[in-house]
């Protein structure tokens, strides 16, 4: 797929910033990918283009709360309504239930101290 049409048809964009779509062709080739953009460069952008062309749970990794939940407010008014975060903040039955259902979920974005956690870990 033509990277530079999808941007085109799936978003108000017309092209991709610095770093996204080099990025984003890492994902899909399968290539353990860090991008490391300022705030708003369009990050989501990458994650949400990579799941529309590989179905599936994306996990993304967010080290505020408030970053998170905008995060999640975003992504579902984009259209992905099966979008968590899961941080400090989570109650111990609301992260039992989003661990227990990954599959129903789009996007999982989790805090830095969650995903250091090995029964976070292990049902990713």
């Amino acid at each position: 797929m033509d990277l530079d049409q999808l941007l085109k048809e799936k978003t108000p964009y017309k092209t991709f910033r610095p770093g996204q779509k080099e990025a984003l062709t890492a994902l899909i080739e399968g290539r353990h990918t860090l991008a490391i953009l300022a705030t708003g460069s369009g990050k989501s952008l990458i994650y949400q283009l990579y799941h529309r062309l590989v179905p599936g749970l994306v996990v993304m990794v967010s080290p505020l709360q408030a970053l998170m939940e905008d995060q999640v407010l975003q992504l579902q008014q984009a259209g992905f309504k099966r979008s968590v975060a899961l941080h400090s903040m989570t109650t111990g039955r609301d992260r039992q239930f989003i661990l227990s259902h990954l599959s129903q979920w789009d996007f999982l974005i989790l805090s830095p101290e969650m995903l250091a956690q090995p029964k976070i870990l292990k049902p990713l």
